[in-house]
């Protein structure tokens, strides 16, 4: 029995649900620390023992096709970089809302592994949400390689900077041809050293996301191919004014992506792209007057 009912409330596991769930289309695992009262209260509630897990690790590990892994409330501090090869359809689910080590979410971090925390390859149409991916060490939180369509990241938070500095150097890294069709939006991104995102590859679609970008860094670095048709839009950066840029395109086709709707603050480049064509109605904040006034971008080439 859960002796704290605001655990029970932040995990937000309903008991008659469990059953369904594992009956739809392939298996429910759940992921939940050994010990603890959410563990305690899902023993007795989840229909065979064998889809409670108590690591990230062994979760990832048990999935197959059109499986779902929930991850309940807590730090997870994996022993080495978790790999999902070949998979169609999976999704993984967390609690986190926000950019918090505390009760309540789910925190997926790197300080036992020193590593990269995931590394997806081959898979379609993966799923990832409500998970906090914390960066101490110089590594990336997903790491793209391979070839893989379709991945969803929503509602997650990136965080390369855990006091000391900004240490992470990817959040997501799609570099190259390992990420068509990626869609990412409504997550956040604290202080990547290198770049939070970078893309490289065809119809991808980043929106409604915000970035804290460090001195030297990037918010989102996107490699354009000559017919990529990529969207970057609605996002939010405030930077540290030294030597960061907003968005970095590389390459870009006119006519092959289009830029709108995001929004700078503080930022020593707001876009840098070789194509004014694709930027239509970027915005910063201009102090220039001595107070802050909506501006729009001029892209730098």
């Amino acid at each position: 029995m859960i002796k704290d009912r605001n655990i029970a409330r932040n995990a937000y596991i309903d008991p008659s649900k469990i059953a369904m769930m594992t009956s739809s289309i392939g298996t429910t695992y759940y992921v939940a620390k050994s010990g603890g009262d959410i563990y305690d209260y899902l023993v007795d509630r989840v229909p065979d023992s064998n889809h409670l897990k108590t690591t990230i690790t062994a979760g990832c590990a048990a999935l197959t096709d059109y499986d779902t892994l929930i991850i309940t409330p807590g730090n997870y501090d994996e022993a080495a970089t978790v790999t999902l090869t070949g998979l169609d359809s999976v999704k993984i689910i967390g609690y986190n809302t926000g950019m918090q080590w505390g009760e309540g979410s789910t925190n997926w971090r790197d300080v036992t592994s020193e590593d990269d925390l995931l590394n997806i390859t081959g898979c379609k149409g993966l799923e990832i949400c409500g998970i906090g991916f914390i960066n101490s060490t110089a590594k990336d939180a997903i790491n793209f390689t391979g070839l893989n369509y379709s991945t969803h990241i929503h509602d997650c938070c990136f965080v390369g900077d855990c006091g000391g500095g900004a240490t992470g150097l990817y959040a997501i890294n799609a570099a190259g041809s390992s990420g068509p069709d990626t869609y990412i939006h409504d997550c956040r991104f604290f202080r990547y050293a290198t770049t939070a995102i970078i893309t490289g590859n065809q119809r991808n679609v980043i929106k409604n996301n915000y970035f804290v970008v460090p001195a030297s860094g990037k918010g989102i670095s996107n490699g354009e191919m000559s017919s990529s048709f990529n969207l970057i839009a609605d996002n939010y950066f405030l930077g540290a004014n030294s030597s960061d840029v907003g968005i970095y395109v590389a390459n870009a086709g006119a006519g092959y992506a289009m830029y709108t709707h995001n929004w700078f603050a503080n930022l020593s480049s707001e876009i840098e792209a070789s194509k004014d064509e694709n930027c239509l109605e970027n915005y910063y904040a201009d102090y220039s007057t001595g107070g802050g006034v909506v501006a729009v971008c001029d892209p730098e080439a």
